[in-house]
């Protein structure tokens, strides 16, 4: 009932979007094949599935929530700052995943990585390509005018690898909720939070100030 309710949604986003509608079927068939494959017996299969069915149900929302302005989405801000009831159990899920995929990488080197990467443009903005929060933070960005450096971390925390995984958690060691959830926005070297910090941020115009 969920994929049938979403998908006219769906394929009307990314239609608009120009990434195409073969994507939200690859997110589909993606949840369908982990909960057929994967048993819902222990947590980072329950939360890789729920954060699967966010990303669809969020880029539904932007989907009809018409086009965005220099304001940021309501539909995809509401959500944003909704999804920091979940910020306990994707915490608990990005250290499981680093600590089982990026157990040889060597967290000092990317966290100097991170370092350089926040100093190399006075705003850095770290996104998932699949992320409707990213795209939104990124459609916010380009309508300041106010230049500014995108780093794909990869397609979706549940598609990250060893170096992903862990460079996902310390990102979320940057901001001060501690949220591992992207988009990161970083404007000076410090981070400023994610999609809903960033649209409140312009609408308050503390952007401005801070650049």
């Amino acid at each position: 009932k969920y994929f049938s309710a979403t998908n006219t949604a769906t394929n009307h986003y990314f239609d608009k979007s120009g990434v195409g509608p073969s994507v939200s079927h690859k997110i589909r068939k993606t949840i369908i094949s982990r909960s057929k494959k994967e048993p819902l017996n222990n947590m980072y299969s329950k939360i890789s599935i729920a954060g699967l069915s966010c990303l669809l149900l969020a880029v539904s929302g932007s989907a009809l929530s018409g086009e965005v302005g220099v304001r940021a989405n309501p539909v995809i801000k509401v959500m944003a700052n909704g999804m920091t009831l979940l910020k306990p159990a994707f915490v608990a899920e990005a250290k499981l995943q680093a600590s089982l995929l990026g157990s040889k990488v060597i967290k000092e080197d990317v966290d100097q990585e991170i370092s350089d990467e926040v100093k190399s443009e006075k705003i850095v903005v770290y996104t998932y390509g699949l992320s409707p929060f990213s795209s939104e933070a990124v459609s916010i960005l380009e309508k300041t005018g106010f230049p500014y450096k995108k780093i794909e971390l990869g397609a979706e925390w549940f598609l990250l690898g060893g170096k992903g995984s862990v460079k996902r958690v310390l990102l979320s060691e940057k901001v001060e909720n501690g949220a591992s959830s992207l988009p990161k926005v970083f404007v000076n070297g410090n981070c400023i939070g994610g999609c809903a910090e960033l649209a409140d941020a312009v609408e308050s115009g503390e952007l401005d100030s801070l650049m």
